[in-house]
């Protein structure tokens, strides 16, 4: 028997003789049971089944520094943590994220980077003016100066009058 069916046979056994008056059958049926319990204690996989196991790590190290933690772990089903410890653990280092397509800024609005004010491109964004600086900073403009501001007002104003 393998030891999925010492299992199922010792389930059957145990749930024919719960509330059941001890009777000679029943002493026999417990024998029986015991003796397959220390049978399937033999047969107990000694490594873990299932879709873990029959990856290798060869496997699971082909997919590091190339896809992210997360996903290794959902396809692996180990938790990201795990999937985390055993990366930092060879020395390989995690794929950056891709970021979200909310931090793409279009070109007319980074225009106006270093030249209008973090508040205005913040109220014209809809985004806090701490959310502007940290972008301007990422992209490595300048703060707006007032005299940047002067020329940038008065080119826009020229514009709309011409």
């Amino acid at each position: 028997m393998t030891f999925y069916e010492l299992n199922e046979r010792i389930r059957e056994l145990s749930l024919a003789t719960v509330g059941v008056p001890m009777t000679d059958e029943v002493r026999a049926a417990n024998l029986q049971l015991k003796g397959l319990i220390r049978q399937r204690e033999e047969q107990r996989p000694t490594r873990r089944t299932g879709p873990v196991a029959k990856i290798t790590p060869d496997h699971i190290l082909a997919r590091f520094g190339v896809d992210t933690d997360a996903a290794i772990a959902r396809d692996m089903g180990l938790s990201r943590a795990r999937v985390c410890q055993i990366r930092k653990a060879r020395g390989i280092p995690a794929v950056p994220h891709k970021g979200r397509s909310a931090n793409i800024i279009p070109d007319h609005i980074l225009a106006r980077f270093g030249v209008d004010t973090d508040a205005a491109i913040a109220r014209d964004m809809g985004v806090t003016r701490e959310r502007v600086r940290q972008i301007r900073k990422a992209h490595g403009i300048k703060k707006a100066s007032r005299k940047r501001r002067a020329a940038f007002i008065e080119t826009c104003e020229g514009g709309l009058t011409a």
